[in-house]
């Protein structure tokens, strides 16, 4: 019963358990923040079977109950665009991204299903996560979203890039122990063709896709110099390549080995002593270390040509030297494995702007968002009651226009003789119907929504009060709270502590947003008078009250709330 009253968080992630989500979900875990249920949203069941091995609550897509759990998630933790097509409105859905890197998109590119997709993109999602000032103004022209929706923290992965063993974790991928070599070099290229793309150009039979390639120069030079060379390739192009290619100095690391271990590429970068790379986005990752990095760009003009760079800055978004022959790469690599200095103020320069300077404070998100969760979250559009026996006309006519009005929302007519409601009233030992509020806050708390009383007439949406704030609190012109219309979001803490303080009040230290009656509302006959000719100057102050006619069509248009007096 407890777990079903807390709130729920959702995780998913590309590939499954990776990135972003998962150095969240684990870093919410190692400080055993109970407050939460965290739920992981998988592809397959053979991930859902390994994870719950591990003591993780995992839902598959294609499990009977995925649509029933995915409804109770409040907060949904993303890495690129899942789900959210089946996002609820009271939903909050948060995009902890999955890398940074030189590469047009959105509206930097000149494609129109993108720039669809982004559109539609950012008007579903709630928060975007950004490591630094610079990408904040980036992805605000790239999404073309709001500054509000972009929240700038270092990313959670960072943790893993400091924190991991990574020669011990590539031990347990690779079966190969990194410290019998000199240097440990990854080759991490990004992906031209495959999910529908193709940018640039691919050699299945080049390891380093390098102009005038001569397999056996780089095998020699790796033996001859007892380097070990890893090479990830990007999980829809792992079946181009010639795995035969692949022997004593030279290993392919696959992408389901890595998750069958459940250990992603962050996790193993501080094993490395260099990284090899064209246009990928993992060296931003790998900088954090202050370590080098070798950039292929042997088809730089095509890749330019059918993809682009952002900003057209390619010496800023690539700090180290750039090859295309095997010459070139092995001169430049001896040289920065060699010369910790060369390129390093291009490499500092670089982190410094896209990473920011508190990179590795990554509990920073948890400390100054997810803890404070409660208070984002949306009041769902519920529309609760109490039955009665007999209806005054004007009555059934305000019912009537809720439905008409809030056509998208739920009704919900609740008979006080319920079994559910009689719970309640044992519960709080009320033993009549008179102290209905309490009624009301249990039943805010568990399902959220707004309470309105009968006499209430609705002109509007409620959009505005739902959005506004996570609770709808009214005081009248003498200080007093009414429950005329009262709303909550579902779970939320404030409610919980008044239902258990058996007190409806606000604390001093409280940051609590309160409406005012006259604020909110306007009566039935100002509504009448507004629109009368004699009331066309918008200045002229009427009802004994200091509001201008303005100002009272601006409540109308706004709430929308008319209220009997």
């Amino acid at each position: 019963m407890e777990n079903k009253m807390k709130m729920v968080l959702g995780f998913t992630s590309m590939p499954d358990y990776s990135g972003n989500c998962k150095a969240l979900y684990e870093n919410i875990k190692n400080r055993n923040i109970n407050k939460y249920r965290l739920v992981w949203f998988v592809k397959n069941h053979e991930e859902k079977d390994r994870l719950k091995s591990i003591g993780i609550d995992a839902i598959c897509e294609d499990d009977s109950e995925f649509e029933e759990v995915f409804k109770k998630v409040d907060v949904m933790f993303i890495t690129h665009d899942q789900y959210i097509d089946k996002k609820r409105e009271e939903q909050i859905f948060i995009s902890l991204w999955h890398g940074i890197g030189s590469k047009r998109c959105g509206y930097a590119s000149e494609d129109e299903s993108e720039i669809r997709f982004v559109d539609k993109y950012n008007k579903i999602i709630d928060y975007i996560c950004v490591p630094s000032e610079f990408m904040k103004m980036a992805f605000s022209y790239i999404y073309n979203i709001e500054n509000k929706k972009l929240l700038t923290t270092p990313y959670q992965r960072n943790r893993y890039v400091f924190e991991s063993n990574g020669k011990e974790n590539i031990f347990k991928l690779t079966g190969y122990d990194t410290n019998n070599y000199k240097k440990i070099i990854m080759y991490t290229p990004t992906f031209r063709k495959g999910i529908g793309k193709e940018e640039g150009s691919i050699n299945k039979n080049n390891i380093l896709n390098l102009d005038k390639y001569e397999e056996s120069i780089l095998k020699e030079f790796l033996e001859k110099n007892n380097y070990l060379l890893i090479v990830k390739l990007h999980p829809s192009e792992e079946t181009t390549i010639n795995k035969r290619n692949f022997e004593k100095n030279v290993i392919l690391l696959e992408d389901k080995v890595m998750n069958e271990k459940m250990i992603t590429i962050n996790e193993i970068l501080n094993g490395i002593d260099c990284l090899i790379t064209d246009y990928s986005s993992v060296h931003t990752d790998y900088l954090l270390l202050q370590r080098p990095v070798l950039f292929i760009h042997t088809d730089i003009e095509k890749y330019s040509k059918e993809r682009g760079f952002l900003f057209d800055l390619p010496d800023f978004w690539f700090p180290g030297p750039s090859v295309s022959n095997i010459d070139d790469f092995i001169e430049q690599l001896e040289q920065l494995l060699k010369d910790e200095t060369y390129y390093k103020v291009e490499r500092d320069r670089y982190t410094s702007i896209i990473n920011g300077k508190d990179c590795k404070d990554t509990d920073k998100f948890i400390d100054e968002f997810i803890l404070k969760l409660e208070s984002k979250i949306k009041i769902p559009k519920k529309i609760h009651y109490f039955k009665k026996n007999k209806y005054t006309n004007k009555e059934k006519e305000n019912i009537r226009k809720w439905k008409e009005k809030l056509n998208d929302y739920e009704i919900i007519e609740w008979d006080l003789n319920s079994e559910e409601i009689q719970q309640i009233k044992r519960k709080e030992t009320i033993e009549d119907d008179k102290d209905q509020l309490i009624i009301k806050l249990e039943l805010l708390y568990k399902y959220g929504g707004v309470f309105l009383d009968t006499s209430i007439q609705i002109l509007n949406d409620l959009k505005h009060l739902l959005m506004e704030n996570n609770i709808i609190l009214i005081k009248d012109e003498y200080g007093n709270f009414i429950d005329t219309v009262i709303g909550a979001s579902k779970k939320n803490k404030f409610i919980k502590e008044r239902i258990d303080a058996k007190w409806f009040g606000i604390n001093p230290d409280e940051d609590v947003s309160v409406y005012r009656k006259k604020d909110l509302f306007v009566s039935p006959d100002e509504q009448y008078r507004i629109g009368k000719e004699f009331f066309q100057d918008k200045n002229k102050y009427f009802n004994d009250m200091n509001v201008t006619i303005k100002d009272k069509i601006r409540r109308i248009a706004r709430y929308g709330l008319i209220i009997e007096e």
